[in-house]
């Protein structure tokens, strides 16, 4: 499956759940606030007087906080192009078919609908307060929605998420400080408004939150390297394009960071503490913990590419790593030398961490008899273990490994290619042997545009494995307790029909299978049409 149909599946997976979704993280218009609720009503007799309070307050506001909170307002009445891009991204039909309507359309028009309402309100207190030129923040705001910007994230839904994930919260810690600041003033209506606006986007941001979290079940793979992209392009916020009239895009941002940075209504920290707060959520530091769990990496940094490789390990770590696969989610250290003796036998060093349970007997009995015991330290599960050996197979059978297929040898294994070329990897293995192969310089230097690990290591793989294994030796990979094995058409990812042309079998944990369907675990819920 292309990886563009593989995300419009899971979105579609995702979106068939969105009523939910709508119920738990938008509120009912009915029942909602609106910025009449908080503002002067020109119906009652105190109107005038309520203004004039307003505009004394404001007298007292520090430029710089008034600074920010025109940058927050035209950030937030910029709405339109926000939706426009929303709607863009795959996945998402905004056309209504009443007959299969598309849950994402639902989730982008309510959503928005909630959020018209914070540029609408602070527009009207701005206009209220008697201290901003009006027609400029309205030019202003005009330009931002007119020229329009690129956030890098193109029609990806999954960077798109990441983003708004990120932009959701950015938001909620610049109105929330804004309520805090003001409310010292006296200004208690000004910090109402905020703080109201700031509970908007923290349930927002728990939205697209969860939407990264259901894709991470769905398809952890692209998810990881969509989020790793975004990082590496850095997060850009709209303010970053607005200007004034006759000023080029952007020219205003410089004045809007400053201030923002004076008053510490948003600082380079907050960037961070939110990058930190997501990689929580989503629990990407697990990554890292699991490398260095599994001894690819002694102390790795809380790095999101370090999924992607982006840290050097060495041949001999990532070997003894696979090795875990075939050993039921036990890591295996290497042993250079296994043990040394004297001439007269007597064991000087024994680096064998197994040990035997029962040896010392001089006769054994049906209950009684030698055990040999290790205390290998479990890493992960023997079914997680063996679904990755799985996977693995998958590479050999019809994958990068396939030109190993040949052999007819009971394999699996992985091919590895840095960028530019500089490495190339092949790690392979059969039930009792595990064989690593690197090609690359002391000095890290491109191999030449076609030297991948397919082409260059695996080779070298195979040739060894011609003469080291004889097909006795390789005999099949032990399924562990508690797998079900199921039939998928290879190319829907459905359970196979009788119509299906190219048919694989899966591996599943049987406590995520209930009468013949997948159940995700994490979120205890059948999907329909699953396998």
């Amino acid at each position: 499956m292309k990886l563009h149909d593989l995300r419009l599946e899971v979105m579609d997976t995702i979106g068939k759940s969105m009523d939910d979704l709508l119920a738990k993280y938008l509120k009912p218009i009915e029942s909602n606030w609106q910025p009449a609720d908080l503002l002067p009503d020109a119906r009652n007799p105190e109107f005038i007087a309520e203004i004039n309070e307003i505009q004394e307050l404001a007298k007292e506001m520090d430029y710089d906080l008034l600074t920010v909170l025109i940058g927050d307002t035209i950030t937030e009445e910029a709405l339109p192009t926000y939706e426009t891009w929303l709607m863009d991204i795959e996945g998402i039909n905004q056309q209504y078919n009443e007959n299969n309507p598309n849950g994402w359309s639902k989730w982008i028009r309510g959503w928005t609908a909630e959020e018209n309402r914070h540029g609408d309100l602070l527009n009207k207190y701005l206009f209220l307060c008697g201290r901003v030129d009006m027609r400029e923040m309205e030019v202003t705001t005009q330009h931002l929605i007119n020229d329009g910007f690129d956030i890098g994230t193109g029609r990806n839904p999954y960077k798109n998420f990441v983003y708004t994930s990120f932009q959701e919260l950015a938001t909620n810690i610049s109105h929330r400080r804004v309520a805090s600041l003001v409310k010292k003033t006296g200004n208690t209506l000004l910090a109402k408004i905020n703080g109201i606006i700031a509970a908007d986007e923290a349930r927002h941001a728990s939205a697209y939150s969860d939407f990264v979290k259901r894709i991470f079940e769905l398809d952890p793979s692209q998810m990881m390297t969509s989020f790793e992209d975004m990082m590496r392009r850095k997060i850009v916020m709209p303010a970053h394009f607005m200007r004034q009239s006759g000023d080029k895009v952007g020219e205003l941002w410089r004045h809007l960071s400053d201030a923002a940075q004076r008053t510490k209504v948003y600082t380079a920290q907050d960037y961070i503490n939110i990058l930190s707060s997501l990689i929580k959520d989503w629990d990407i530091d697990k990554i890292t913990d699991f490398s260095k769990n599994l001894g690819i990496y002694e102390n790795p940094e809380k790095l999101i590419s370090i999924s992607l490789g982006s840290a050097e390990t060495t041949l001999l770590k990532l070997t003894s790593a696979y090795s875990s696969f075939v050993n039921g989610g036990k890591l295996v250290y290497p042993i250079l030398i296994d043990r040394v003796q004297d001439s007269e036998g007597n064991t000087i060093v024994n680096n064998d961490k197994r040990f035997c349970i029962n040896c010392d007997q001089i006769s054994y009995t049906s209950e009684i008899y030698p055990k040999i015991k290790d205390n290998y330290k479990q890493v992960f599960s023997p079914q997680t273990a063996y679904q990755i050996t799985s996977f693995l197979e998958g590479v050999i059978q019809r994958g990068t490994g396939k030109k190993l297929k040949k052999l007819k040898l009971n394999l699996a294994g992985k091919t590895g290619t840095t960028n530019e070329n500089t490495d190339a990897w092949f790690i392979g293995f059969t039930s009792n042997l595990v064989v690593g192969v690197y090609v690359g310089m002391d000095n890290p230097t491109p191999l030449g545009k076609l030297e991948t690990g397919s082409k260059t290591a695996l080779p070298i793989f195979k040739d060894f494995i011609e003469t080291a294994v004889k097909k006795s030796d390789a005999r099949p990979f032990k399924v562990s307790d508690d797998i079900v094995m199921m039939v998928v058409d290879s190319q829907t990812g459905q359970k196979a029909k009788f119509s299906s042309k190219d048919m694989i079998m899966e591996a599943y944990k049987s406590k995520n299978v209930i009468d013949g369907k997948v159940l995700y675990l994490n979120k205890n819920r059948l999907v329909l049409n699953n396998i």
